[in-house]
């Protein structure tokens, strides 16, 4: 079986997630501009293939200790807190500012990105369930696979794209501890990972026009896409061939060295819930509505300042003025010891 040490899982994650948010920021940067050019389109629905996926794979490769213990019952309740308050915080400046077209003001409606925290919250809570089958990616497949019949609209508590990309979550969660790994060892990895970018690349750049990007975003049932259960299965099932091919194509991509930069990763969340104020700003001021502007140039333009931002906002200071609110800790030490030592006494965890 293939191995790697735990100081090299740690740097692998660090990039993963360094590579992703730079994904994550080019995606909602050039969103505005998806109706200007085919390069611009394709480029979009590339990165939908992989980076969704890839970062439900992050979150469950960070969640490898995660018990349903007291140390599991702090840790859900510090999610639910940020997530109520992102939540918070982006309806009040949408109320007052932005005026997203049709947002729904709800805490049961996650808010743009931070559908990925009410996610992240039901995966964990999942987990120790899931450890117990002997096949826990293959189940949670077919729940991904069943949740498009369910006849409601799949954004309310994000439960569309939790059980869509809870397949990936666990993969995630395991990976370092199967035969997975051969993945980011084995000596062509780098040739075939480029070879499916580039293919995929070509494929939506040609063909990519006609597909929904529902699909790809993974926020809606097959009522709601309009589509028979057989459709839906048959392109959904497509879809995770696609997504796991993508996803396993970035994997392959990453060094397992540590550099300088390498540490950056442990600040992706910052970049990742301050952004989008930024962004929804920029569209409220019309930023994408330069006139005559052709494609190439906005694009250049949009990644440029991709990359100005992402720096700027995985900076060690900006964690170090912002750790208390966008990483905020209950005080619910002293609370849960007394309530929930002898709740979790003796299960070890399990």
């Amino acid at each position: 079986m293939h191995t790697i040490d735990t100081k090299e899982q740690e740097t692998f994650v660090h990039h993963l997630k360094i590579a992703l948010i730079l994904f994550v920021v080019t995606a909602n940067m050039i969103e505005p501009l998806i109706g200007e050019g085919e390069l611009t389109r394709a480029l979009y629905q590339w990165i939908y293939t992989f980076h969704i996926p890839a970062f439900a794979f992050a979150a469950g490769a960070c969640s490898r200790s995660f018990r349903w213990n007291l140390a599991g019952t702090m840790t859900l309740a510090n999610g639910a807190f940020q997530f109520i308050l992102f939540q918070t915080l982006y309806v009040l400046a949408d109320s007052q500012l932005f005026h997203a077209p049709g947002a729904i003001y709800s805490l049961a409606v996650p808010y743009g990105l931070l559908w990925f925290l009410m996610s992240q919250w039901f995966w964990r809570a999942m987990l120790p369930l899931f450890r117990k089958l002997r096949y826990p990616v293959a189940a949670a497949m077919l729940l991904g696979l069943a949740v498009g019949a369910i006849p409601a609209e799949g954004f309310w508590l994000s439960f569309s794209r939790t059980f869509i990309y809870f397949p990936f979550f666990l993969l995630g969660e395991r990976f370092f501890t199967a035969n997975y790994v051969k993945i980011i060892t084995s000596k062509y990895r780098k040739w075939a990972a480029g070879f499916v970018w580039l293919l995929v690349f070509a494929a939506f750049l040609q063909y990519g026009q006609p597909l929904r990007q529902a699909w790809l975003l993974g926020n809606a049932t097959w009522t709601e896409l309009g589509v028979t259960w057989m459709e839906g299965l048959s392109i959904r099932t497509a879809l995770y061939g696609l997504q796991f091919a993508m996803t396993f194509a970035l994997l392959a991509l990453l060094p397992r060295t540590t550099y300088r930069f390498s540490e950056a990763g442990a600040r992706t969340v910052y970049v990742y819930l301050l952004h989008g104020f930024i962004v929804k700003l920029l569209v409220v001021m019309g930023w994408w509505n330069w006139p005559g502007i052709n494609e190439g140039v906005a694009l250049a333009a949009a990644l440029l300042f991709t990359a100005f931002l992402t720096l700027l906002l995985i900076h060690p200071r900006v964690k170090a003025a912002l750790h208390w609110f966008v990483e905020p800790v209950l005080p619910l030490d002293k609370p849960l010891s007394k309530a929930g030592k002898r709740l979790f006494a003796g299960h070890n965890g399990r």
